[in-house]
């Protein structure tokens, strides 16, 4: 079974090779470094479309060197939730194996999302003041820019400038996360082929099955609803973690009945989890091979990196 075929060479070639040479060099890059920063202090132009939603036209390589660093720090949240989850698997219950699991699985696709060029961020009061003082002397008419979370997306390219859309979110940030996540899913299959289209084809009708945002929903109810607690003691309650191999997660996603019923939901989220962490540690790997080294300043990280020299 070869899964990783045109999709993947898809986000390659188009999103990840314009981001090679873009990368920030020192510790005072990967703190200045982050999408909202690079809005605040480099924006060219603006034009508001609508309440809450901007076009806004950027530096390329400052908001290269955004993503660069964003896809690096997500990266290593989804790395470091699986190192807890391989080491803990067998030393906690059965419900915080999901709820790792499932931050392993929401990292994943935020990385997944920067390096797509697009994703959430979030926007605080404070920042937002500046950002409409900002705003306002640009387009010489006032603007209130609100705090909040707000989704962007690099709409056009031309030299050394880009343009994004940035518009508010409706929901929070993991339930418009999994909104967006299934619509990507959608195109994702629209441009594979061979094993991975049909791979893609199976976890698209397990999101529109059980709905788009059942990771969220299965997280909340096995982290805040005490019920579950009776599952565990039961033992009704089954999460097992599986082998980190994308060929063999394709094939058993692809023999697993879509069950309603909690344990289903459970082996799905861990599958499909699995599937997309891979996806992404292989496009992260493209980045490496062709960046070299990558700035790192904290030791204790370095040391965790078991990942980027395999």
């Amino acid at each position: 079974m070869q899964i990783l075929s045109n999709n993947f060479l898809t986000i390659k070639n188009t999103y990840i090779i314009p981001l090679i040479g873009h990368n920030p060099s020192g510790r005072y890059d990967m703190t200045y470094y982050k999408v909202k920063n690079i809005i605040k202090n480099h924006t060219k132009r603006i034009q508001n479309t609508g309440k809450n939603h901007y076009l806004i036209e950027l530096s390329k390589d400052y908001f290269y060197k955004a993503l660069f660093n964003e896809i690096v720090q997500f990266y290593l949240k989804m790395t470091l939730q699986y190192n807890d989850l391989i080491n803990i698997e067998k030393m906690v219950t059965k419900s915080w194996l999901l709820v790792t699991d499932y931050y392993k699985f929401f990292y994943s696709i935020c990385c997944l999302f920067r390096m797509m060029h697009r994703g959430y961020i979030f926007i605080e009061p404070s920042l937002s003041k500046e950002i409409s003082h900002i705003f306002t002397a640009l387009t010489g008419t006032p603007i209130q820019f609100n705090s909040g979370t707000y989704f962007f997306i690099v709409t056009k390219t031309v030299g050394n400038d880009i343009t994004i859309d940035l518009n508010v979110a409706a929901g929070s940030v993991h339930e418009s996360s999994w909104n967006k996540f299934y619509l990507e899913l959608i195109q994702m299959e629209k441009q594979s082929d061979s094993d991975e289209k049909v791979v893609l084809a199976k976890i698209k009708k397990v999101f529109s099955t059980y709905n788009s945002i059942f990771p969220s929903q299965l997280r909340n109810d096995v982290n805040y609803k005490g019920e579950y607690i009776y599952k565990e003691i039961d033992k009704d309650f089954f999460y097992n973690i599986a082998n980190n191999d994308i060929d063999n997660i394709g094939r058993i996603i692809l023999k697993s009945e879509i069950i309603d019923n909690l344990n289903s939901k459970n082996k799905f989220l861990n599958l499909i989890g699995m599937y997309f962490y891979n996806l992404t540690q292989e496009l992260f790997n493209e980045i490496v091979n062709r960046s070299g080294k990558i700035y790192y300043h904290h030791k204790c990280l370095k040391n965790k990196m078991i990942l980027l020299s395999s």
